[in-house]
């Protein structure tokens, strides 16, 4: 009997490669929480030297006729769909924006048909986190205050 477990993947910029991915998809029953770094493809996309790596990324050239972040996101999570162990996964996705305008992506895969509920509080909470909850939380972190009450 395979061991379920959770990955998460938190690259910076595209390292991971999609022959990596999927040894992972493969692996039995697991969920991935992946950052996917949707405006540095988006920015490298075009880039000569950029394109290698991109296509060791998406472990293909089909990529490259993409137009936009949600087409780039839908066609990494479509690969994704491909695989399971005992049920197809299903993808999710979080927008994140950052402080200086750049956008992201949580994409949250799991063969779990429940999963949808967790993933639905997940993007709740994130849409509620402002930089006063983070600057409270860091100042936890750091010793200057033990109240967390914002944060939650």
């Amino acid at each position: 009997m395979n061991q379920s477990y959770l990955v998460f993947l938190d690259p910076f910029g595209w390292n991971i490669k999609w022959t990596s991915m999927e040894r992972i998809l493969n692996s039995g029953p697991v969920d991935i929480i992946f950052t996917f770094m949707t405006w540095g493809i988006k920015w490298n996309m075009t880039m000569e030297k950029s394109k290698k790596t991109l296509n060791d990324f998406f472990g293909d050239k089909e990529w490259q006729s993409i137009e936009n972040n949600t087409e780039i996101v839908c066609y990494y999570c479509d690969k994704i769909k491909r695989f399971g162990y005992k049920n197809k996964y299903n993808t999710y996705t979080i927008d994140v924006s950052t402080i200086s305008g750049n956008t992201y992506n949580l994409i949250l895969a799991s063969q779990s048909p429940g999963a949808g509920n967790v993933f639905t509080d997940l993007q709740k909470r994130v849409n509620e986190v402002t930089t006063d909850c983070l600057k409270d939380a860091f100042d936890v972190t750091v010793g200057k205050t033990t109240d967390l009450s914002k944060f939650f």
